[in-house]
């Protein structure tokens, strides 16, 4: 009894232990980046990420992965505060070389060739460097992951997602030929190969008699198949092994044995031994000393590259890649240096430097896959038998030996590198934002390089706007009906090129139109409605006045950077003094065509011309009264600011009220090499109306005054007018033919009336 009661406990005791997995889960502990809090991290939580336009990001949570349909483990996730919709998966490198094998690839290759990505602290200067999930599918030959919903939420709100991995499998080797041949006899052996990487098409092959190499070569193709002929010169079971190599060196083998018979002699058994051997028979001399390797490993150096190129001032930038590299290592002999990009659709293969160009938004989220290859040997073909006899059974020996100092290619190796470079520029972005402050603070990627040299380093390159003193702020909080800026005033550009083509003398940015765009207005003055009704394609508006970039100044160099400063016109806006009234001219327009075109743009005093013409003619044809007032700022060519501003305005009819805030959007086109779209907002609200009565608790009151009794006056501070029977009905006439319509619904149009009434009964 006690005997079952201890094997029952025992039994018990088995069954309730862990069944243990057969492949165990990967861990996404991250010993440096803790798990952060979205709402309200703190600052050892903020990181920015090497290769991504967005920042603020937080290891928010960690993803599972899932390979080829089974959960392999958990990589960690960091989600920008900019873009919560986004997120990155990262390893450390601890676990590596774990998700290289994960993933089907070679884990020493993946190991080797996955370069690391920074992830650096906001607010203190430290860096951590982790792998994106998308290197490393690329290093093991694995398709690019995709993301799917989980079905579950963080706390934060974030759907949680499950990182999905496809693998390919190693690359597939096969040997067909006879099992059984004679000595002596040259037989044929089909030796074929596929690889199945979805990045390049590239395959090796080796091919081995034990230590013989029969046969090695590499085709720029996913499959290989060659015949190969091969004789054996004795007896015996041999082995053939054909060894297949993909691109991110995946190697699988496949072995065939094959039996050489016909060693037998006519009357058959072996063959007898002279019992009295010939004293005067010649004897081999030995082979002297090989003289061993000469050389060292494979080595290149150089760079690869893309960057955004303007190479027509009439279209958007290109893009425009370059791969060129040179033999590093020292070698005995080399031979076959080759290129390869995979770049825009196809490939290019020759032995020099490689140039390419393509439109940017043609290869816009595509990849510029590159490689460099030789084929070296660091040995010679050696010692030779120069002088050859046989021996009294008639096999071979040799006599004499002579060095030969040809490069021994059946030792040959091939070095190989190759990178991929995303192209992952913002061309033809619209970059929105609610003020352009926020705007000016981002970096925009126009190039990357990979460096070799004889390890790989990487280098991202960037453009960027800064805000000069002057530029306009993005909120508003005024006092009364005035004026605000329309421009965006000088911005300062700098951009930086793999190439060093920026520092060229005739480098330039942008189209030949320069940067332009619009301003659309809250509301406008009755007298621009017509003229500035929006026509662009921002339908949305109901107002458009123009920007264009008028100054294009080169700043030279600062560091390895360019600069320039961008400073932009509108149209120009004429108010004539007392009556308010408004007219604008095209200034805008004429810059352009300076661009464009090459024309002279007008002298200030041209300007300021037209556009005193343009309000007296505008103001006869809107009112049918002559313009009697006086234009402001059109006196010095210093003023010319202020007829660019825009004026709120300050009729009772226009919906903009007092303490109301309002926008005014901006969007400037044709910004930089990559050829973005700025839009922001212009905030802005008035606490008070700047015309009105007492009740508006208006900054001027504007209304008629109280009548008051002259009994209280000495004479001498009367002026008294003496009109004439005979000039009433002329006076009365004046005041019924008085225009009703009132500018601003306030200020009358007729000012020479005053002046007629004078005409007849005298100064007043």
């Amino acid at each position: 009894m006690k005997n079952k009661v201890i094997l029952l406990l025992f039994i018990l005791f088995f069954l309730l232990q862990p069944i243990a997995q057969t492949e165990a889960a990967i861990s996404a502990y991250d010993p440096d980046i803790p798990l952060g809090n979205w709402k309200t991290p703190a600052f050892s939580q903020l990181f920015n990420v090497e290769h991504s336009a967005e920042s603020n990001f937080i290891h928010t949570e960690d993803w599972k992965v899932e390979v080829d349909g089974r959960f392999a483990g958990n990589m960690m996730l960091m989600r920008p505060k900019t873009n919560n919709a986004m997120g990155l998966t990262f390893v450390h490198k601890n676990m590596l070389r774990q998700w290289g094998e994960a993933f089907n690839g070679n884990p020493a290759y993946v190991e080797r060739e996955t370069q690391p990505r920074n992830i650096e602290s906001i607010h203190y200067s430290t860096t951590y460097q982790r792998y994106y999930s998308r290197d490393i599918a690329r290093r093991s030959g694995a398709h690019i992951p995709t993301i799917q919903g989980s079905g579950e939420y963080t706390k934060w709100g974030h759907q949680i997602g499950i990182v999905k991995i496809k693998t390919t499998p190693f690359p597939k080797p096969n040997i067909t030929g006879p099992a059984t041949v004679k000595k002596g006899e040259t037989v044929t052996y089909t030796i074929s190969g596929e690889e199945f990487s979805p990045y390049e098409d590239w395959i090796k092959w080796k091919f081995n008699e034990g230590g013989t190499r029969l046969d090695d070569g590499q085709v720029y193709n996913n499959t290989f198949s060659k015949s190969v002929k091969v004789k054996f010169d004795n007896c015996g079971t041999k082995t053939l092994k054909l060894y297949v190599t993909d691109e991110v060196e995946r190697e699988k083998s496949t072995t065939k044995t094959v039996k050489v018979e016909g060693c037998e002699n006519d009357g058959g058994g072996s063959t007898p031994v002279d019992p009295n051997p010939d004293p005067d028979e010649p004897e081999g001399v030995p082979k002297p000393p090989d003289s061993g390797e000469q050389g060292g490993a494979g080595s290149a150096k150089g760079k690869a590259y893309w960057e955004l190129r303007r190479a027509n001032l009439n279209e958007e930038s290109q893009v425009y890649v370059k791969s060129s590299f040179s033999i590093n290592g020292n070698h005995y002999a080399t031979r076959n240096p080759s290129h390869s990009v995979q770049f825009a659709g196809r490939t290019i293969q020759q032995s020099g430097a490689i140039q390419s160009a393509a439109p940017g938004r043609a290869v816009k989220g595509s990849n510029l896959n590159y490689s460099f290859q030789y084929e070296y040997t660091n040995y010679p073909i050696g010692w030779q038998c120069s002088q050859s006899g046989t021996d009294k059974e008639g096999n071979s020996i040799c006599l004499n030996w002579t060095f030969n100092s040809n490069p021994d290619w059946s030792k040959g190796q091939t070095f190989r590198l190759s990178g991929s470079i995303p192209i992952n520029h913002k061309q033809g972005d619209t970059i929105k934002n609610s003020s352009l402050d926020n705007i000016l603070g981002q970096k925009f990627l126009v190039g990357r390089e990979d460096t070799w040299n004889p390890g790989k380093s990487s280098k991202d390159y960037f453009e960027h706007w800064e805000k000069t003193g002057n530029v306009p702020k993005a909120n508003y909080d005024l006092k009364t009906q005035t004026t605000l800026p329309i421009t965006p005033g000088m911005l300062k550009y700098q951009v930086e090129l793999p190439s060093g083509e920026h520092l060229k003398s005739g480098f330039e940015t942008l189209k030949k139109e320069k940067s332009h765009g619009f301003f659309f207005p809250a509301d406008v003055d009755d007298s621009l409605k017509k003229d500035y009704k929006n026509r662009s394609s921002y339908s949305s508006y109901q107002y458009a006045f123009p920007l264009q970039q008028s100054v294009m100044k080169d700043k030279g160099t600062t560091g390895s950077k360019r600069a320039f400063e961008y400073e932009y016109v509108t149209d120009l806006f004429f108010t004539s003094k007392y009556t308010g009234y408004m007219v604008g001219t095209p200034y805008t327009q004429k810059v352009k065509q300076h661009f464009v075109k090459g024309t002279s743009i007008p002298s200030h005093s041209s300007l300021m011309k037209e556009g005193e013409q343009k309000i007296q003619s505008s103001f006869k044809e809107d009112t049918g009264e002559a313009f009697v007032d006086e234009v402001l700022y059109t006196k010095s060519e210093s003023e010319i600011q202020r007829l660019q501003r825009y004026a709120i305005p300050v009729s009772p009819t226009s919906p903009l009220k007092p303490k109301e805030t309002y926008k005014n959007h901006i969007v400037l086109e044709n910004m930089g090499l990559s050829d973005l779209i700025f839009e922001y907002d212009q905030s802005f609200k008035f606490n008070h109306y700047l015309f009105g009565s007492g009740a508006d608790e208006a900054w001027i009151i504007e209304q008629p005054e109280s009548k008051v009794k002259l009994d209280h006056l000495k004479p001498t501070d009367i002026h008294t007018i003496i009109i004439e029977h005979d000039n009433k009905k002329q006076m009365l006439d004046l005041i019924l033919d008085r225009p009703k319509e009132k500018l601003h619904k306030f200020r009358v149009t007729d000012r020479a009336f005053i002046p007629k009434i004078e005409s007849i009964v005298g100064d007043l």
